[in-house]
């Protein structure tokens, strides 16, 4: 466990997850992160809580993918 009680790993959703489970995950770490990665663990990108509601701001549903608003380039 890392000083924060949560490792990284926690922080990663795979690229099939909804905005819902970024923020479940977001609320559940603690962290200010969410690590997208692929089936096979590779890191795609990051979304943050700014992510999210930018991306309610543009229309986007709760059950929208994360590849929706992730930063491909954090």
């Amino acid at each position: 466990m890392t000083e924060t009680g949560v490792q990284w790993r926690h922080a990663t959703l795979h690229d099939d997850a909804s905005l819902e489970k970024v923020i479940e995950n977001l609320n559940f770490t603690g962290l200010r992160v969410v690590l997208c990665v692929d089936k096979d663990d590779r890191f795609l990108g990051t979304a943050t809580d700014g992510d999210v509601r930018r991306g309610l701001l543009r229309g986007l549903s709760m059950q929208a993918n994360i590849m929706e608003i992730i930063e491909l380039n954090p």
